[in-house]
């Protein structure tokens, strides 16, 4: 396989991620609103997009650090061999990984103790696992998924009267 095949297949999957976690913070967000599970004014419009920005960049750094775990750890296995444990292990340690990572660069553990971090961390680990056995069943279709496509348009000759 190609590099460029290779850095297409990556970026892909961190746009995938990326947009799958902006969506999920948008509805977590639109939930609390709605349902007034914060005091009114609190959230103003340019927060929220500025969290669901931060969610997909937080989701595409996750499916991008999902991409090459599993293409460094599964290297030498085909989608239809791939372990689904295995596979939703590497979204779990994606997920969970590069929040906990950020979390500590950006020095939010003297704000916030680590202990009251861990709800989001498996949360997070949750979502990568998630996101990567959706993928993973995905993949396995697409062979299926290439069958039932049509054999594509008639040879120019055959058309001619």
């Amino acid at each position: 396989m190609t590099i460029l095949r290779r850095l297409r297949g990556a970026l892909g999957m961190a746009v995938t991620w990326g947009t799958l976690f902006a969506t999920l913070s948008a509805t977590i967000l639109g939930f609390v609103v709605v349902f007034g599970l914060v005091p009114p004014g609190i959230f103003t419009p340019r927060l929220v997009i500025a969290a669901i920005v931060r969610a997909f960049a937080l989701g595409g750094i996750s499916g991008l650090v999902f991409a090459l775990a599993l293409s460094r750890g599964e290297r030498r296995r085909s989608v239809s061999t791939l372990a689904s444990g295995r596979v939703a292990a590497w979204g779990f340690v994606a997920g969970a990984g590069v929040f906990s990572a950020i979390t500590f660069a950006f020095g939010l553990t003297h704000i916030v103790p680590f202990v009251r971090l861990l709800p989001a961390v498996g949360l997070y680990g949750l979502i990568g696992t998630g996101a990567s056995l959706g993928i993973l069943r995905i993949a396995r279709r697409a062979p299926a998924l290439a069958d039932e496509l049509p054999a594509g348009p008639e040879p120019a000759a055959r058309l001619s009267p």
